[in-house]
């Protein structure tokens, strides 16, 4: 490994009054204090007094080497780990610095970062005692490097070395011998634990497990693989897998794949004719047939129910997902986002309903924004979903007449009924027709509000297709990408239009149309100029 090459020899700088005055602004009462007595928030609220006589020592302090002996001397407090509290081993200290001390040991560790992070220092790879990375990250780029190399088929050696002195860690021996205390209760006292790894357990956490001695655990994954989001829709929801799979060489994805594919014929039987699209959806296939030979003794027994599966890769039509939706549910997602079936709108556009809960109560609404599900269960929304959003308001109105009229009638029945209370004879069949639309009044009132959801979401629509600005970006993406590419430089004006913008530039792109190099290297100075 080649050290990065020094740049220029450290040398400390003066502080600045801003710099001082910032961690003076940070300090909090409740923190504790050293040797010295000064509460931490004391020195906050004269900081406009203190700043400058504080600067004077600190930069006195790192031109000379020489610090204040009062701010050199710590409070030492001893914090019980774990064994007996009679063994001092068992203890580990936990030194309090005077604040003025703790700021200048601030600004000593900022000049000494930004100075090895200029020169290369530390590795990228290194998670320990750096800003926006912990543990977690490390971990997972591990297990990431792990699995690619197993999905290319090779193997893959590691060193481990004092790890848990690396990282923060609970104590195992607190931690067994808290697990261990189940084992001697009684049955019904005995809590039961179980570690459920998802979407599927690995051999080395149960190794690790094993060499904790925790065997009384019960180990299982949890495949969580394909989720029906609608009566015909099934879904991985896994969002990062084409970055993963064309941009990473990372294949982890594909395996999920086909390991749901594998359950889903498992439930509907053997699909007979498979046939794949595109070079991830080729591997999909082959690990399907290879765990298809894998289980060649085991018969499926249930009857094929699917005619044919098609595997088609993203990347054989990149062209589709950059055109902007125009369906009422496109455009819902393009605007404000579909989740696992689920949109976010502004509550405050809502009209607010009366809930009531158990025994009459009035129920407080929800905060934050209003959540309303999308999927073919509410009929309305299955009937326009797929409809041009210029044919939209059209239904809705349709659909409110009809409502309206059915409530009317509904109303009318009612009266009848108090009128035929009072005769000697009844009309069977009207009493029948009136039991069936009394039996349609809470499917009348769910049909009612849905309305009033899909009219004001509609509505909010509306007020964001109107403007030219998106009028002009339809036309571009319908054939007029001269007009396009002739308007760059004021598209990269800024970093907002830029970024709203560069799906038509990737659209123009996989067109064959060149961008200008002068707008491309405009583009360029804007992205750079905001990161």
């Amino acid at each position: 490994m080649t050290l990065p090459h020094v740049k220029e020899k450290f040398l400390f700088r003066a502080v600045k009054e801003e710099e001082i005055l910032t961690e003076l602004k940070k300090l909090k009462w409740k923190k504790a204090t050293g040797l010295d007595n000064l509460p931490p928030g004391l020195l906050k609220d004269a900081a406009g007094v203190i700043t400058k006589s504080l600067i004077f020592i600190i930069n006195s302090s790192l031109a000379t080497g020489v610090v204040p002996t009062e701010w050199k001397m710590a409070k030492v407090i001893p914090i019980f780990n774990f064994g007996s509290m009679a063994e001092i081993d068992n203890y580990r200290p936990i030194l309090i610095l005077p604040t003025m001390s703790r700021i200048l040991e601030k600004t000593v560790h900022k000049q000494l970062i930004k100075y090895l992070e200029f020169n290369g220092f530390p590795h990228e790879h290194q998670f320990g005692y750096r800003r926006n990375r912990s543990p977690e990250l490390a971990v997972t780029l591990f297990t990431d490097i792990i699995w690619k190399e197993a999905d290319g088929g090779k193997a893959t050696g590691a060193i481990f070395i004092d790890l848990s002195k690396v990282f923060d860690t609970i104590s195992h021996s607190v931690l067994l011998e808290k697990l261990s205390g189940e084992e001697g209760k009684t049955e019904s006292k005995k809590k039961e634990f179980t570690i459920l790894f998802v979407p599927r357990k690995t051999l080395l956490c149960q190794r690790k497990l094993e060499e904790l001695k925790v065997s009384f655990i019960n180990i299982d994954e949890y495949p969580l693989e394909l989720i029906p989001l609608d009566g015909d829709v099934l879904s991985l929801e896994m969002e990062s897998s084409f970055k993963e799979c064309y941009l990473e060489n990372d294949f982890t994805s594909l395996f999920y794949v086909a390991n749901s594919l594998m359950t889903l014929q498992t439930l509907y039987g053997t699909i007979p004719k498979i046939y794949a699209k595109g070079k991830m959806s080729k591997h999909v296939l082959d690990m399907m047939m290879r765990k298809k030979r894998e289980a060649a003794d085991t018969e499926n027994q249930v009857s094929p129910q699917i005619d044919t599966l098609l595997l088609i890769d993203r990347n054989v039509d990149l062209l589709t997902p950059l055109f902007t939706q125009l369906t009422y549910e496109g455009l819902i997602d393009e605007l404000y986002g579909i989740h696992h079936t689920t949109a976010k709108f502004p509550s405050e556009r809502f009209p607010q309903t009366e809930e009531k809960g158990p025994g009459g109560l009035q129920q407080q609404q929800p905060s934050g924004p209003k959540k309303v599900v999308l999927n073919s269960s509410d009929e309305l929304f299955y009937d326009i979903r797929d409809l041009n959003f210029s044919a939209v308001g059209i239904h809705l109105s349709r659909r409110a007449k009809q409502i309206s009229a059915a409530f009317e009638l509904c109303s009318g029945f009612s009266f009848s009924m108090d009128i035929l209370l009072h005769q000697e004879h009844k009309s069977a069949k009207t009493v029948g027709e009136m039991k069936q639309y009394v039996q349609r009044i809470p499917f009348m009132q769910r049909a009612k509000a849905s309305l009033a959801t899909h009219t004001t979401i509609a509505e909010m629509i509306k007020e964001q297709t109107d403007p030219e600005e998106f009028r002009e970006r339809i036309q571009v993406e319908q054939g007029q990408h001269l007009v396009f590419l002739d308007s760059f430089q004021f598209m990269f004006s800024s970093l907002d239009r830029l970024l709203s913008d560069l799906p038509d530039v990737a659209l123009s792109t996989l067109n064959d149309e060149h961008i200008p190099d002068e707008q491309y290297e405009h583009a360029q100075k804007v992205l750079m100029a905001n990161i």
